[in-house]
């Protein structure tokens, strides 16, 4: 079940008493909902030339999960970590976002464009909407993990603040992060038979 939260932060709430709700009926799997959380001053940051970008979020539910866009307006990359307890990024995977408008229009995933992600928690599992099935090609010349032959559409919640190119609509499923991975280091197209 995913129930779609937007709270204002304006409202007379105790955040506290809310997200201390929301972890508990999100680890139970009753709720889906996830606020990425914006990392300000990462040791991570891997860009070193002037016009870089580099962006990264953790997950409230769990924030040993990072995202990361790194990278040019023209080509940049975008993956999923895991934070280990030294402090070390371990590569989930790598894929395509694409950010779903308020008016159901779909963009290409800029990072000042990404507001927040869906997920879904269940079994201690950690669920995105994403799918294999698309003809977005990956952009910019980082180099993915060698285990990695396919590159999954995961959706994102955001805004078109400036140009960007319209996006075909996807049927997203809810998705596992370790299923993902698991089908992305499998070729598709050598696996139909294709060259």
């Amino acid at each position: 079940m995913f129930v779609p939260l937007h709270w204002s932060r304006d409202c007379d709430v105790n955040w506290d008493t809310m997200r201390y709700l929301l972890a508990s009926l999100t680890l139970c799997g009753y709720v889906s909902a996830a606020e990425l959380v914006a990392v300000t001053n990462s040791d991570n940051n891997r860009c070193g030339s002037s016009g870089c970008m580099y962006a990264e979020w953790y997950l409230e539910s769990d924030p040993r999960i990072r995202l990361i866009i790194s990278g040019y307006e023209d080509g940049s990359d975008s993956g999923f970590y895991k934070v280990d307890g030294d402090g070390d990024y371990r590569t989930i995977l790598h894929f395509i976002p694409i950010i779903e408008d308020k008016n159901g229009d779909n963009w290409w995933g800029y990072a000042w464009d990404i507001q927040d992600l869906p997920v879904k928690i269940s079994n201690h599992q950690i669920y995105v909407q994403a799918t294999f099935v698309h003809d977005q090609m990956r952009d910019g010349s980082y180099r993915p993990p060698e285990w990695q032959k396919d590159f999954p559409v995961v959706r994102f919640i955001g805004e078109r603040t400036r140009w960007n190119s319209k996006q075909p609509s996807y049927d997203f499923e809810w998705m596992a992060l370790e299923e993902l991975a698991s089908q992305a280091s499998v070729n598709k197209a050598k696996q139909e038979g294709t060259p």
